[in-house]
C-alpha cells in the first residue's frame, strides 16, 4: 500500500530585511505544522529578507544565513520535521537555483550550471528541489525524475512582475494563470506532486501567493490565495502517483530510453547519429563511382563489337580513379573526424 504524507505549504508575508522577525513567524508555522501530523514543511525562497539587491542592507541581512540554518536544524531535530532538513536536523541535500529570472536577478546571482539536477534520499523517498523560474524548464524536471524523485518542491518568491506591461494588459491575471497551468502541467508530464511555496502579500499588491500542493489528475489539493499569509496542510497518498504512470508511463519510457529519448541534450549521440548519416551518403557515393568504373571498362567500342582498348581503358581508369581517390580521402576524412567529434 502506498505511503500518504501531510504536507504543509507556508506562505508568508515577507518583511524586507527583517530576518529575526521573518524567522519567528515561520518557526510558529512549523510548529503548527508539526502539530498537526506534517511530515514535510515548505517556505518560501528569499523569506528571511524578500530580494532587495540594490538596498545597501541586503547584503548583511544575508550575511547571517548560516545562523538561521542551525535555527532550523534545531527545529527540525526538536519537532520531527523536514524543511529539508531531516527530522534528525541533517542537512539531506542543497541546490543552487540555475535559472535566473532575467529582469532582476542575473546581475546579482550566479547560476548553479553546470550542475546536474539530482534527487536526493528522504524519509518521503526521492525529492527534487527547484527554485522559482527554474519551473518554466521542462528539462529541470525531467533530470529530476529521471533520477528517481516523485515529489518536486519548489520555493518562490513570484510576483505580478513576472508578467510584462503588456502581458498584463492583455490579462490582469496572467501570472496566476501561468503558475496553475505550469504547475498542473508538470504533474502530469512527469507523474509526480508539485509542492509550490510563494510569498503572500497585501491585496491589489505585487505579491501573487498561490502556494499549492499539487498533482496529476486532481490538480492542487490545497491551495492558497494571493494575499493569505497562512498555511495549507494536504494529504499526499502516493498511489495516485502510481496511477497515473501505470496511465502514461513516463517514467517506463524514460527508462527503456522511448521516445522521450529523443527530445534529451544527447550530444554525443546526436554526433554519432549524423557521423554515421554522413558515412552513408560517403558509401552510396563511392559505390556509384564504383560502378561507373566498371561501366566504362566493359563498354563496347563505337568502331568495333570487341571491348575497348587495353590502352584506352587504361585513360578511362586512371580518369575515374583519380575521382574515386578523390572520395577515399574524404571517406578517410569523415571517418577520422566523426570518431574525434564526441570528444571534442
Amino acid at each position: 500500500m502506498a505511503p500518504v504524507y501531510r504536507i504543509a505549504v507556508i506562505q508568508l508575508h515577507v518583511k524586507p530585511l527583517q530576518p529575526a522577525r521573518n524567522f519567528a513567524t515561520a518557526a510558529r508555522f512549523i510548529r503548527n505544522a508539526a502539530a498537526q501530523g506534517c511530515h514535510l514543511a515548505v517556505l518560501p525562497e528569499f523569506h528571511l529578507t524578500n530580494w532587495l539587491p540594490t538596498d545597501p542592507h541586503f547584503e548583511a541581512a544575508c550575511a547571517s544565513w548560516e545562523t538561521y540554518l542551525e535555527s532550523y536544524k534545531i527545529l527540525a531535530r526538536e519537532l520531527s520535521i523536514s524543511c529539508f532538513i531531516s527530522s534528525d536536523g541533517t542537512v539531506l541535500g542543497s541546490y543552487v537555483k540555475k535559472n535566473l529570472w532575467g529582469p532582476t536577478e542575473r546581475e546579482f546571482l550566479s547560476s548553479g550550471h553546470p550542475t546536474l539536477n539530482q534527487a536526493f534520499d528522504t524519509p518521503l523517498g526521492k525529492v527534487g528541489l527547484l527554485i522559482c523560474w527554474d519551473l518554466a524548464f521542462p528539462e529541470a524536471w525531467r533530470e529530476l525524475i529521471a533520477g528517481g524523485a516523485k515529489i518536486i518542491i519548489v520555493p518562490t518568491l513570484w510576483t505580478r512582475s513576472g508578467a510584462s506591461a503588456q502581458g498584463l494588459k492583455w490579462n490582469p491575471s496572467a501570472p496566476a494563470l501561468f503558475l496553475d497551468s505550469v504547475l498542473t502541467a508538470r504533474t502530469y508530464e512527469n507523474t509526480c506532486a508539485v509542492v509550490f511555496s510563494n510569498a503572500g502579500g497585501r491585496p491589489g499588491g505585487d505579491y501573487i501567493g498561490l502556494s499549492q500542493v499539487t498533482v496529476p489528475y486532481v490538480g492542487p489539493l490545497c491551495r492558497l490565495g494571493s494575499a493569505a499569509e497562512g498555511m495549507a496542510v494536504a494529504e499526499l497518498d502516493m498511489q495516485i502517483l502510481e496511477d497515473a504512470e501505470q496511465n502514461y508511463a513516463i517514467r517506463a519510457d524514460l527508462e527503456r530510453g522511448g521516445p522521450l529519448e529523443g527530445y534529451r541534450s544527447n550530444t554525443s549521440r546526436d554526433k554519432i547519429d549524423v557521423m554515421w548519416m554522413s558515412l552513408s551518403s560517403y558509401t552510396f557515393h563511392l559505390t556509384v563511382i564504383a560502378l561507373e568504373v566498371f561501366r566504362r571498362l566493359s563498354q563496347p567500342s563505337p568502331h568495333s563489337s570487341h571491348f575497348l582498348s587495353y590502352k584506352t581503358r587504361i585513360n578511362l581508369l586512371t580518369n575515374t580513379s583519380a575521382d574515386l581517390q578523390a572520395f577515399v580521402y574524404l571517406l578517410l576524412v569523415a571517418v577520422l573526424l566523426s570518431l574525434l567529434w564526441p570528444f571534442g
